[in-house]
């Protein structure tokens, strides 16, 4: 028996144990009878037609998760559904009513109860279980079953088929500079501007993208120096907002809100002091705009500060070593295995390309400016009173929890949280953070 993997976005390809190489489906045996494989497939197929095709062809289906059982004694699974997407029905074992639009993201549509459903608080289709706890059900097919405030829901699982966020991944001239970025989302959504901070690139939004994608148009650069942009010859911030201010004006972005964290919180900040009338929100993730923000590890770099020489610029040199963009992520994580690898690893990829090492010293001296803009920071703040969230990591060795707090001097209505994990904040609580932004644009 071969062993094989089924996968949603290319459709099945098996990887035969014995001869390891790829083979299809409808591979025979040298006698020429069909060879019997073993299918491992994701969400997308644990239901439907081709778990069905499947058997017949005398394959074994293994799906993660296994095909779902009732979430309540009585009650339905998926496969319980038929699901009409041309016509945007669902038939509800009870009966048959229009999908709803929450779920189809297709305005217009309406739903109506079946007789089990009456009475029954819910937003999708609801059975009501002899007067016990409802189910309530997202109607798409491959889901997960999950238990919130008492109801059992079932949630759409990313990756089934039509479903994959479709990240675009560009490159633009901005002033004679390569810049890279990723866009994805509907163009005519609500644009978010998501910008990266030391000594990370846009591939940090890795995850975040996929989870707003379906609501909002995302577009993530790497800042000049970083990722894959070119570097750039003048390292200040005055010239990052530059770039990024150029690269706003080619793509068309007249309107947008603001993701900043780390270095992205000056260079958004500087833009939204050139463009208050562009910028809809702020989300500032550990993204800092006051003094006490600052702990006492920014104690090397504020003594290059005061003085820039030979001496104190290698004795900040030690914020470019590979251990210390480990430390950065892993530092106040409670749960290290909730932490990829491959997001410092990438990082210290880049950080190893020529000349990237002077341009992140020149931005560490650089900094001082930052905190000089902090004032004119405050009085943007107090005059266009812009909608800001901050979602901090309140365990972050660099941007204390003073400094989300601060902004609420400045913007009383500000709404400020902390997630129980470190900087990089998106590596551990990407979900917590995508839910905050749907519910703070919204």
């Amino acid at each position: 028996m071969g062993v094989g993997s089924f996968w949603s976005r290319t459709g099945l390809a098996l990887l035969d144990q014995d001869l390891g190489t790829h083979t299809r489906p409808d591979t025979t045996t040298a006698g020429g009878g069909v060879r019997e494989f073993e299918v491992l497939g994701d969400t997308a197929y644990g239901a439907g037609e081709a778990r069905a095709a499947l058997g017949e062809a005398g394959h074994t289906a293994i799906i993660k998760p296994a095909p779902l059982r009732p979430a309540v004694p009585d009650g339905f699974t998926i496969d319980d559904f038929t699901i009409d997407t041309e016509a945007g029905t669902v038939t509800c074992p009870q009966r048959a009513h229009p999908a709803s639009d929450r779920q189809t993201h297709r305005a217009g549509r309406r739903r109506r109860a079946g007789p089990r459903c009456r009475g029954v608080r819910r937003r999708g289709c609801t059975a009501e279980q002899s007067g016990e706890q409802p189910q309530r059900a997202v109607h798409r097919q491959g889901g997960l079953v999950v238990v919130r405030d008492g109801w059992r829901r079932l949630l759409p699982v990313r990756g089934t088929v039509g479903s994959m966020t479709d990240v675009r991944y560009r490159t633009a001239e901005v002033d004679g500079l390569p810049v890279f970025y990723r866009e994805a989302g509907p163009p005519g959504a609500p644009t978010l501007l998501l910008l990266h901070g030391f000594p990370s690139a846009s591939h940090m939004f890795r995850e975040l993208i996929s989870l707003l994608a379906d609501r909002f148009h995302l577009i993530a650069p790497d800042l000049p120096g970083f990722g894959l942009s070119a570097v750039t010859e003048r390292a200040t911030f005055e010239r990052l907002t530059d770039v990024i201010e150029g690269l706003t004006g080619r793509l068309g972005l007249a309107r947008f809100a603001l993701y900043v964290f780390d270095y992205g919180a000056p260079v958004g900040f500087r833009l939204a002091l050139r463009h208050p009338e562009r910028i809809t929100a702020i989300i500032s993730q550990n993204g800092n705009a006051y003094e006490e923000g600052l702990s006492d590890g920014w104690d090397p770099i504020r003594s290059y500060w005061r003085d820039p020489s030979p001496a104190n610029r290698e004795a900040v040199r030690f914020m470019l070593a590979p251990q210390t963009t480990v430390w950065q992520y892993t530092e106040g994580v409670a749960d290290l295995s909730r932490v990829s690898p491959d997001g410092y690893g990438l990082d210290n990829a880049y950080l190893a390309r020529p000349g990237v090492d002077e341009v992140q010293l020149d931005l560490l001296l650089d900094y001082a400016s930052n905190v000089a803009c902090y004032p004119a920071f405050h009085e943007y703040f107090r005059t266009n009173r812009p909608p800001l969230l901050a979602i901090w990591g309140r365990n972050d060795p660099f941007f204390l929890p003073a400094g989300a707090e601060a902004f609420r001097r400045d913007l009383p209505e500000a709404d400020v949280r902390f997630l129980d994990t470190g900087h990089f904040a998106l590596e551990t609580h990407a979900g917590d953070i995508a839910e905050a932004i749907r519910r703070f644009l919204t």
